[in-house]
């Protein structure tokens, strides 16, 4: 990303090359490219995916000082607040990625729609799935086997439908 930036940055003709405006000039350039906001967005869903991850260890760590239940029981909340979040977080940068990889494919085979129409599909069907799987984990019950539910059809279709 920063080698866009710096190759736009010497492709601007500017008498003052670090003034504000060229700056703006730049950025605005650089925003019209779909891979930095794609960047930028992918990064923020994963820095929002690890964030959650450690407020859940937080969690469990003042859990099991309070002398309120194991780690698997903790871990095997899947309806937690946290837990929802979480993988609302991993399934939509899940989304994020493969659209970014279709975008690429539609760009290096020459803007054919046809390259790219099978994957943008399948990421339409990722969509729909991590929307169920959100759903599903903020409708469990505790004892539940995550398997036998249909949680785990919509797991198994997250998978296929990954690129």
């Amino acid at each position: 990303m920063i080698l866009k930036f710096n190759h736009i940055a010497a492709s601007t003709s500017h008498p003052y090359p670090y003034s504000r405006s060229h700056l703006w000039q730049i950025l605005s350039i650089a925003l019209k490219h779909p891979l930095v906001p794609g960047s930028f967005l992918l990064f923020s869903l994963i820095t929002g995916h690890w964030v959650y991850q450690l407020i859940r260890i937080f969690e469990l760590v003042t859990q099991i000082q309070n002398n309120f239940g194991s780690p698997n029981i903790f871990f095997a909340n899947l309806a937690d607040r946290t837990k929802v979040i979480d993988t609302a977080f991993l399934l939509l940068s899940l989304i994020a990625s493969d659209c970014i990889i279709i975008y690429r494919l539609w760009v290096i085979w020459g803007y054919h729609w046809q390259v790219a129409i099978i994957p943008a599909l399948t990421t339409c069907g990722l969509l729909a799935c991590s929307i169920g799987t959100t759903y599903q984990f903020s409708q469990y019950q505790a004892g539940d086997n995550i398997f036998q539910l249909t949680s785990g059809r919509w797991i198994l279709s997250d998978a296929v439908l990954t690129l």
